[in-house]
């Protein structure tokens, strides 16, 4: 210690042996915390630098004004974003039908409605029934092609023992949580029948059982040859069982 206090200046010393004021020393803080996304409370000196990285994002982050559009359209349901986000990574290993679902999500679907909007199309009527203007909740579930070619297709899958019960429109934008039995089967049917409706959209054609059914068995051969690389055909055949009869020759 003295080695310390011989280190400062004598003129400095003689300062601080002159002066009569007190010396107060400020109690120390409490140790600052951060609110993790569970809402506990955790010390910073404890908090890793991903924890506080995270924490800057969520200050920043601005949530979509789709997903405003969307909670205001379904009032009485509950929507659980982080599984409604997540869905299409669970279900399917398609990007594009990944990619297909985020944009049904942040209303980025082109249809005629917005097309016309922008000056490319001379009309928003809708390109199946050319009755009303074509917004995605109409190409998809609203209207009378589309309505009907979901009657067949949840009949067809009733014929395979996969019960999907009722769907609305909340249900077909934003997944189908209310399920017991076969939630990724169902949820994957699903995104894949809103592709294959858009697909069909765009080709001036009208969607219809025969064709999905090709589609969806082509996705089933795709999904069996990555099952097969990975070795992971148990968790393969254990998703599509019901309607492996359907899909192989």
């Amino acid at each position: 210690m003295s080695l310390i206090i011989n280190s400062i200046p004598a003129e400095w010393r003689s300062v601080v042996k002159g002066s009569t004021d007190l010396l107060v020393i400020d109690p120390l803080p409490n140790t600052p915390t951060i609110s993790m996304e569970s809402d506990n409370l955790v010390p910073i000196i404890d908090a890793s630098s991903k924890q506080i990285y995270q924490l800057f994002l969520r200050k920043k982050q601005i949530p979509p004004a789709a997903k405003q559009k969307l909670t205001n359209k379904y009032p009485n349901t509950a929507i659980n974003w982080q599984k409604v986000y997540s869905l299409a990574f669970q279900t399917t290993l398609e990007s594009k039908i990944r990619e297909f679902q985020y944009k049904i999500l942040n209303y980025i679907v082109f249809t005629n409605e917005k097309l016309c909007r922008f000056g490319l199309v001379k009309s928003p009527i809708r390109t199946f029934c050319r009755e009303v203007a074509e917004s995605v909740e109409h190409l998809l579930f609203s209207c009378k092609i589309s309505s009907e070619f979901w009657k067949h297709v949840l009949s067809w899958l009733r014929d395979n023992n996969v019960f999907v019960g009722t769907i609305d429109e909340s249900y077909l934008i934003l997944g189908k949580f209310d399920i017991a039995n076969d939630f990724i089967l169902i949820n994957h049917i699903l995104l894949l029948g809103k592709h294959y409706i858009y697909n069909r959209r765009c080709l001036n054609s009208v969607p219809t059982l025969k064709g999905f059914i090709a589609r969806t068995r082509r996705v089933y051969n795709i999904e069996l040859h990555i099952a097969r690389e990975k070795n992971k055909l148990h968790v393969h055949f254990q998703k599509w069982e019901k309607l492996i009869n359907e899909l192989t020759p």
